[in-house]
């Protein structure tokens, strides 16, 4: 399993975060003489039509510059195990747009993702596994976080690599979190969904590079206009 080493930076209060220059991952076992059991938080803002964000951690803010839509943590925030309350507030505002308490547990990473539209914006909150991941080749997951797309398959290149995915199914299909393995090169990666009784298509060239690891996620809105269309997104885990 792949686990970092996280620095003797923890969260109170009082502490805050760059999300622009995070921590990478290394091996997350509690050594570098820290007595302190933390826990790795990455984090995407995917929902296209929320605006730029500030993100607190039981009243603590933890980014230091605007958070806004398809930006992500770029790396794992170290934290102290613990429960959280984390409120996403319109940046430069304290009120709340969506709120979400959960457990950061012992020596163990997590993805907190935003995502929906505006008028209903959620959080989903993931455990990382990173057992099925190697350095030898290129490891991927795919989140369909389009709110009005229907069913879908996605290819790499010319190969189904997931059939029939649904808006935010890996809630209730665990597995769909899983990374699986891909050849580390540029690939042409295609959403095939039925659109008018015809089977349309939309792709998008993701470069993999060797033992790194991907969330790939379908954002926006199928006939939407600008930074509100449709558009692959990869955030880059490790």
């Amino acid at each position: 399993m792949h686990r970092r080493n996280l620095l003797t930076l923890l969260i109170t209060v009082a502490s805050i975060f760059s999300l622009a220059s995070c921590l990478k991952p290394g091996n997350n076992n509690g050594s570098n003489n820290n007595t302190t059991p933390q826990s790795g938080l990455f984090i995407i803002h995917a929902s296209a039509d929320a605006p730029t964000m500030d993100i607190y951690a039981n009243n603590g803010q933890i980014n230091t510059q605007p958070f806004g839509y398809t930006n992500n943590s770029q790396g794992y925030l170290a934290m102290n195990s613990n429960i959280y309350l984390f409120n996403f507030t319109r940046y430069g505002s304290t009120t709340n747009l969506v709120s979400q308490t959960d457990s950061l547990g012992d020596y163990k990473d997590y993805s907190l993702i935003l995502y929906d539209s505006l008028a209903d914006l959620k959080l989903m909150y993931i455990l990382d596994d990173f057992a099925s991941t190697v350095p030898v080749a290129a490891n991927i997951r795919f989140f369909d976080l389009c709110p009005n797309l229907p069913s879908m398959d996605v290819y790499l290149d010319t190969i189904p690599i997931y059939t029939g995915r649904t808006f935010a199914d890996n809630l209730q299909n665990q597995a769909l979190d899983t990374f699986i393995q891909e050849s580390a090169q540029s690939h042409v990666l295609t959403l095939r969904f039925p659109y008018h009784g015809s089977t349309a298509t939309f792709q998008s060239t993701v470069p993999l590079y060797q033992g790194k690891i991907y969330t790939i996620y379908a954002s926006g809105f199928a006939g939407g206009l600008d930074s509100l269309s449709l558009k692959i997104n990869v955030a880059q885990n490790y």
